[in-house]
């Protein structure tokens, strides 16, 4: 019911020039029309006083602001703008307005495509701007009066509080699902991407803030459950240093993928994972065959550290033996005359040289 009309609808009793009741003669703005019919659009998503609520500022907007709106506003007229509330909503009834819960979603929101052709990738290549909070959470609360959405969001606080704070606009909203994380407002961002085709907004601004909420998504919590697990791993991997960039695995790793999405994403982090793992283990057996003959039996030999037996790499004996303190299976006089060795130790494919060899023979 599209309203057309800027001419005030209060209707004047009769009086000596007019025999009949008649409609006032004066004006509301434009900009009033327009919002008193974005509240139209509304009132279907609520009930009792706060659809009361909304249909008396929309009465108001549609009565002229000069003569009789401000009468209308005073305290002791409360009683009759109440009534006309009454009688308004019986007849938004009676037209078909007002319609059941189930038909509540299209009526009040449609889709959202601003943000749908952004790139993940370039989103994470992006520093974290400085004013972002360094920790925080992902949240989702659902709202009785829109079923099959839920609204995901960041809070820089805790979800408890950020929760009453949205109940502000959403009376009934429940929170059902939070997660820590670090640089939340980024996180937010990429799971908002990764449900980009299932997000949705308000088909008006909300008459409680004037806002149009936008962070709606026609999801179950199962998947927002799955997407937000999902970035979680891969932010704790860690996805970004403490000086807010990507980081250098990172980095590489999202140059080899075709495409960047978080369940490419997903896998690569398993196979970096499964890779370091079989990287360290053969390490450790690199470090094991290249030991002198007296250090390879021993049992703690996992120990050594393998960065210290890299092929190629030349260390320092303060280095060495900063290592060497590190394990159980280098006895107390051969860790001392390392550490009073002024030449450095070199270490290469076919083991460690003369210097370490004729020290570790000595122990024998």
């Amino acid at each position: 019911m599209p309203m057309t009309s800027r001419q005030c609808i209060k209707i004047l009793p009769p009086d000596k020039k007019h025999n009949q009741p008649r409609r006032c003669g004066g004006m509301t703005t434009q900009e009033d029309l327009e919002w008193a019919q974005q509240l139209l659009s509304m009132v279907p998503a609520y009930e009792g006083d706060e659809r009361t609520n909304i249909i008396q500022r929309m009465i108001l907007l549609r009565i002229c602001k000069n003569t009789h709106r401000w009468t209308l506003e005073d305290v002791s007229q409360r009683s009759t703008l109440a009534n006309l509330a009454t009688i308004y909503e019986k007849n938004l009834v009676m037209t078909g307005i007002v319609r059941s819960a189930g038909n509540r979603q299209d009526e009040l929101f449609e889709p959202f495509y601003r943000h749908q052709s952004q790139n993940i990738g370039d989103i994470l290549s992006q520093d974290i701007n400085a004013k972002q909070h360094a920790t925080g959470s992902v949240y989702v609360f659902e709202w009785p009066r829109a079923p099959g959405l839920l609204k995901i969001g960041f809070a820089k606080e805790s979800a408890g509080d950020r929760i009453s704070i949205w109940q502000h606009c959403h009376s009934e909203a429940k929170l059902i699902y939070a997660m820590d994380f670090a640089f939340p407002e980024r996180m937010e961002k990429l799971i908002h991407l990764a449900l980009a085709e299932k997000r949705r907004c308000l088909r008006v601004q909300c008459p409680r803030c004037g806002r149009k909420h936008a962070e709606w998504f026609e999801t179950t919590l199962e998947e927002a459950k799955r997407v937000i697990n999902g970035w979680h791993e891969i932010a704790g991997s860690p996805l970004y240093t403490p000086e807010r960039t990507l980081s250098r695995e990172w980095s590489v790793a999202l140059q080899s993928l075709s495409q960047i999405t978080m369940a490419t994403m997903s896998r690569c982090l398993k196979e970096m994972s499964s890779g370091d793992a079989r990287s360290t283990n053969r390490d450790v057996e690199d470090a094991r065959t290249a030991l002198p003959r007296p250090l390879v039996g021993m049992k703690n030999i996992d120990s050594f550290s393998p960065i210290a037996l890299q092929s190629g790499k030349n260390f320092g004996v303060d280095q060495l033996a900063a290592d060497l303190a590190r394990t159980t299976i280098v006895s107390p006089t051969l860790r001392e005359r390392i550490n009073h060795n002024s030449n450095p130790i070199y270490v290469n494919d076919s083991g460690p040289t003369s210097q370490l060899a004729t020290s570790s023979k000595s122990e024998e």
